[in-house]
């Protein structure tokens, strides 16, 4: 059975699952859920420890789970969390793909290095291009509006 942010048990699931990392844990409760995380959820879990021995106050402390898929992953560390989240969910290639910035700018790209490389074959052979208007216009409309995009844009 696949866990869910929308699972009814899912906040006894992540105190258990949290427990089960620190059998001393005491006080358990839900902080936060971030229901959009990577491809999954965040749930900040904070718990009471042991007292101090020197000055005998509670500990308090923080988790993270990450539940993703039909897994629940606990974390003591925020530096452990994204370390180990940031290896495990990059992006694959295809998925860089589906960012129109990228495409847009392989296509830009792409359409100079022609013009150039043409635009060399033609001066080294010492002929001369005639490009018809429609695609001379149809380049740079197209080039105009890549880089004029981009320019308007502010991320």
């Amino acid at each position: 059975m696949a866990l869910m942010i929308n699972d009814p048990n899912i906040e006894q699931r992540v105190v258990a699952a949290v427990k089960n990392r620190t059998p001393n844990a005491n006080n358990v409760r839900i902080l936060t859920m971030q229901r959009k995380f990577l491809k999954g959820s965040l749930i900040t879990i904070s718990f009471d420890g042991d007292p101090d021995p020197t000055t005998g106050q509670i500990q308090s402390y923080i988790n993270r789970v990450y539940v993703h898929g039909n897994s629940l992953d606990v974390y003591g560390h925020d530096d452990a969390l994204m370390a180990i989240v940031g290896e495990t969910h990059v992006s694959s290639t295809w998925e860089i793909f589906g960012n129109t910035k990228v495409v847009s700018g392989i296509i830009a790209t792409l359409m100079t290095v022609v013009v150039m490389v043409i635009v060399g074959v033609s001066m080294y052979r010492g002929t001369e291009i005639i490009v018809p208007d429609l695609i001379s216009s149809g380049w740079l409309i197209i080039l105009g509006f890549y880089f004029g995009k981009m320019g308007s844009k502010e991320d």
